[in-house]
């Protein structure tokens, strides 16, 4: 309280941010007594008003129409509060920045909210993170904002040209646990089929929700794809390789950290051949094995446009490597290749090495760590490398991390 009063009794402009961190206060009455009309910015996040604070201040917060920003974030809010706050928010005409993450507002709040959203016609930005909405509530939101104007970000989603279907790059990445945002926003993106180019998906732990894949078909013009980090196991794999296989402009390809395992890996086999535009490939961490790992490498022959091939830690072993061999003279544009950790005879790193000599655009280069070469080997490698005055970081010497490669 003394905070409070002592805010209001300084000089600071009334358009200011208020942030402070209150528990139990009488917050009806702090706010009937210094929360001035004239307000357009009010920042309350983490302030521990739960649903009884907001009811009380409630109609106080109603009246102050001129606040252009609100943040109520972090506040143990429910979804009893989204009622209240649908009904005051339709009063808010110039509102344009909204902040209600981490407040368990759950499918029956984002329903509330929907009721108000469309009448907030000056609302630019949203952030909903963290506030338990499932697949109902994200696209009753979705829903609710189409009917926006001028909106241009959703939890940090930038999401101009979304309605229009002028969207060229989509990026919803990191939203982990919030899978249900970017599944829900995807099936929008159909309507960019003729301008979207790229898409990034990564970071969001999808798994095997195939459902969402099979809209990869209707936008054939995407250049890059980015599924790092999301589990999708063979299952995924067994769901998306055939939209794979219908992006005939793609260049860029991400699938690393996915547990595609020997099953998935001899799927992504079967798309890859097609994919012969493709310039940069990330497969890392799938362990897919000797047999998914050997249908790979059979359709890398095929990518003679590669230029990056990131194929780290997939345990591939022997017969896999052996098959990478014959691919690889056929890579003229390579310039990064990193094969460490895939469990290699001392014998077929020796030659991947010889395949690689006449590669003579490769600038990046991992090879022996985390596999089975002799020190003699390393050594050889060096010497008949070592003439391509191009290569910047051969790893020869077992180093893990190389300068210029990570």
């Amino acid at each position: 309280q003394r905070s409070m009063k002592a805010f209001f009794q300084g000089s600071t402009p009334v358009s200011n941010i208020i942030q402070d961190q209150f528990a139990e206060v009488e917050w009806a009455h702090l706010v009937s007594r210094f929360l001035l009309s004239g307000f357009t910015s009010l920042q309350l996040g983490s302030c521990g008003l739960g649903s009884q604070n907001f009811f009380a201040t409630s109609q106080i917060f109603a009246r102050m129409k001129r606040l252009t920003y609100m943040d109520l974030s972090h506040n143990n809010l429910r979804s009893c509060s989204c009622k209240i706050l649908g009904e005051w928010l339709k009063q808010f005409q110039v509102l344009t920045y909204l902040d209600l993450s981490s407040n368990a507002l759950n499918d029956d709040g984002a329903r509330h909210l929907c009721t108000s959203l469309p009448f907030v016609s000056a609302l630019q930005v949203l952030h909903c993170r963290e506030c338990g909405f499932g697949n109902c509530g994200w696209n009753s939101i979705i829903l609710a904002l189409e009917q926006n104007q001028v909106m241009t970000n959703v939890n940090g989603f930038h999401i101009d040209g979304l309605w229009s279907g002028r969207m060229v790059r989509a990026s919803l990445s990191k939203y982990e646990f919030e899978a249900c945002f970017p599944l829900s926003v995807v099936e929008y993106l159909v309507r960019s089929a003729e301008t979207l180019t790229f898409l990034d998906l990564s970071f969001n732990r999808l798994g095997d929700q195939w459902a969402f894949m099979s809209f990869l078909s209707s936008v054939p013009k995407l250049q890059s794809f980015n599924m790092s980090n999301n589990l999708i196991g063979p299952v995924g794999m067994d769901a998306l390789g055939p939209e794979l296989a219908n992006l005939r402009f793609l260049t860029e390809l991400d699938l690393s950290y996915n547990h595609l395992g020997p099953e998935g890996g001899i799927l992504l086999g079967i798309a890859l051949v097609k994919l012969t535009m493709l310039s940069s490939l990330n497969l890392r961490d799938n362990y897919v094995g000797s047999s998914g790992g050997t249908a790979v490498s059979i359709a890398v022959l095929h990518l003679t446009r590669l230029e990056i091939l990131q194929y780290q830690f997939n345990d591939l072993g022997d017969e896999a490597g052996l098959e990478l061999c014959r691919s690889l003279t056929n890579l003229t544009r390579l310039r990064i290749f990193w094969i460490n950790h895939n469990s290699l005879g001392d014998d077929v790193v020796r030659r991947i090495g010889r395949s690689l000599v006449p590669l003579t655009c490769l600038k990046s280069l991992c090879l022996t760590t985390g596999n089975n070469s002799q020190l003699e080997t390393r050594k050889d490698l060096q010497n008949s490398l070592c003439f391509v005055g191009q290569w910047n970081d051969v790893d020869v010497t077992g180093a893990d991390f190389l300068e210029g490669g990570w």
